[in-house]
């Protein structure tokens, strides 16, 4: 599963995440054409309800009301 966007996101400087190893993976898969022998997918924009079905209302709302720099409440999110 690969979208070119995967790349244009900022997880932050001490998560693992690395958009850049995968991009690299990316072309390699298609430079050494190993595509042939997989099937791809792309990814589509999770919706709402796509959301709920594994996380809860409140982190929903948080997420959706929240800017980068907001104050955690309570989910454990921020600099590690």
């Amino acid at each position: 599963m690969y979208d070119s966007s995967f790349g244009e996101f900022n997880y932050g400087d001490n998560h693992p995440m690395r958009p850049l190893r995968i991009r690299m993976a990316h072309e390699l898969i298609v430079e050494t054409q190993i595509f042939r022998w997989l099937r791809s997918f792309k990814p589509w924009l999770a919706t709402c309800d796509d959301m709920k079905k594994f996380h809860s209302n409140e982190y929903i709302d948080f997420m959706m009301n929240s800017a980068p720099g907001s104050k955690n409440e309570g989910f454990n999110i921020g600099d590690i």
